[in-house]
């Protein structure tokens, strides 16, 4: 296993001149009333500040719905990883027992941790840790296949859910003056394939900004500072 200590962003980095009708009396009062005439009257005002009201309620509802929909699918995606066994895992015994459990983790001492972990490793010892990862609180929903995310990108999928992990351990990390650890298991490219993973879960999806993925200036959806 190789564990590296937060993440560094390096390199990755940084949208009336004609005359006047003098008796105006309605917004179509007269055929030399012009466009801006309309819009500056009472009626037009009254009737663009509606326009503008229902548009706004639209995108608001649309967005609520849409945020709705993506957790939904979260937690579907949570639910099947979380009583799925690991692809490769040791299906009869683990080779660690079918009674241990990590060690307790504790949020008041421990760093905040995320694991990417190669379950065909160490001729599949990562399947057998995802295993037990799954069995014990905290490491079950911090522990992922790396093998799994990359394959789901899809919306809503393992990478998505991988992504608002990282994002809730950087808040639990950053309460505490800390930045989140994470760890890599696997053979020797699995810390290269970690990094690249972190990487693509931050990349900014201008078609998903109301869905938490932004573009924050440098393409990622953390900002330099986050990045550090």
């Amino acid at each position: 296993m190789q564990a590296a200590l937060g993440i560094r962003h390096a390199a990755f980095g940084k949208l009336a001149g004609g005359a006047e009708d003098p008796t105006p009396t309605t917004a179509l009062g007269s055929s030399a009333t012009s466009l801006t005439d309309f819009s500056n009257s009472p009626v037009g005002s009254v009737v663009g500040s509606d326009d503008s009201d229902v548009d706004h309620d639209f995108d608001d509802e649309h967005a609520a719905l849409r945020n709705a929909d993506l957790q939904e699918l979260l937690r579907q995606t949570r639910e099947q990883d979380g009583t799925t066994s690991p692809q490769g895992a040791h299906m009869a015994t683990n080779r660690y027992g079918s009674d241990v459990v990590l060690p307790p983790f504790d949020c008041d001492r421990h760093v905040p941790t995320l694991a990417l972990l190669n379950p065909h490793s160490g001729a599949k010892a990562g399947a057998d840790i995802l295993a037990l990862a799954r069995k014990t609180p905290y490491y079950r929903t911090r522990f992922f296949s790396i093998v799994d995310v990359v394959r789901d990108q899809r919306r809503g999928g393992l990478l998505d859910v991988f992504r608002a992990e990282l994002n809730a351990a950087k808040e639990e990390a950053r309460s505490r003056g800390l930045r989140p650890r994470l760890i890599s298991g696997g053979g020797d490219g699995t810390a290269s394939f970690a990094l690249f993973m972190v990487f693509l879960a931050l990349k900014a999806d201008p078609g998903r900004g109301d869905e938490g993925l932004a573009d924050r200036g440098n393409g990622f959806v953390w900002d330099d500072a986050d990045l550090e």
